[in-house]
């Protein structure tokens, strides 16, 4: 209605947005007498809060890299801290803000490093990256034939790539490196079957929350060829998880599976 619509800046829209979705965004241009006081405040001053915003988002993305974060937690939390900062542009009686500024700052930084720490107590992630090492190299799969032992993981749930181009989830930007392809559902499937411990404790939905949030996550979106089945010497095309195998190496996590994903690779014309 027109006084949602008067509240309302489209920054951006989803590219996958319906043809008859998209044609009602003109109806944002057909209320703009209606607009706020402050968003008009906005609008009028754009260019300049606009070039404020971004001098402080360089600012606070330094500040956040001086205090040893990285990655998404940079991105996301300098996006935050620069929109907070920017209100005493918008509405000048908050000057004092200004000044109280890097107080607040601090204080955020002390409890990201807080969550953080908590984070890697809880988190599912490296528990799971030890069961799927488990079962990729050592634990054979029950169900394979006595001639033809299989191990629980193998090429039907993950790839590696010395080097592939991938468009973050998160923005517009895109990696190109080596990089861990799993398909999480294959993988959280076996396991199930298995009664790996990661299963009692945590649940799919879980980990793929922090799985998502973590530095190597890169995208949960893309096509890659897997090994079919146990059977068929055939591949398909399957969605997996993309995992920057940079930041893996780096923190020497799945190392092994991503030796084991290689030698699969070089095996891979013969197999099939």
């Amino acid at each position: 209605d027109a006084a949602a619509l008067s509240r309302m800046i489209i920054l951006n829209y989803n590219k996958f947005l319906k043809k008859e979705e998209l044609s009602s965004l003109t109806q944002i241009t057909s209320n703009l007498d209606r607009f706020s006081e402050f968003t008009g405040l906005i609008l009028s001053d754009y260019h300049e809060i606009r070039e404020r915003y971004f001098e402080n988002l360089e600012e606070n993305s330094d500040y956040l890299i001086d205090q040893n974060f990285e990655g998404r937690t940079v991105n996301n939390w300098a996006v935050i801290l620069s929109g907070i900062q920017s209100a005493s542009d918008v509405l000048t009686g908050l000057y004092q803000w200004k000044n109280e500024f890097e107080g607040f700052r601090d204080k955020i930084c002390e409890k990201i490093k807080k969550e953080a720490q908590e984070e890697m107590e809880h988190n599912p992630i490296h528990e799971f990256f030890g069961e799927l090492e488990y079962y990729a190299t050592q634990k054979t799969d029950p169900d394979s034939e006595f001639n033809n032992k299989r191990l629980v993981l193998d090429d039907r749930h993950f790839k590696y790539k010395d080097i592939d181009t991938v468009n973050y989830d998160s923005d517009k930007k895109t990696y190109t490196g080596a990089i861990l392809a799993l398909h999480i559902k294959r993988i959280w499937q076996a396991l199930t079957q298995n009664r790996a411990e990661i299963t009692k404790k945590s649940s799919l939905k879980i980990l793929e929350h922090h799985l998502q949030n973590s530095s190597y996550y890169i995208t949960k979106g893309k096509q890659i060829m897997l090994t079919k089945s146990i059977v068929d010497q055939e591949e398909s095309n399957l969605r997996c998880y993309i995992l920057d195998a940079t930041e893996l190496k780096k923190n020497e996590m799945l190392l092994e599976v991503i030796e084991k994903a290689k030698r699969y690779e070089i095996e891979r014309k013969k197999r099939l």
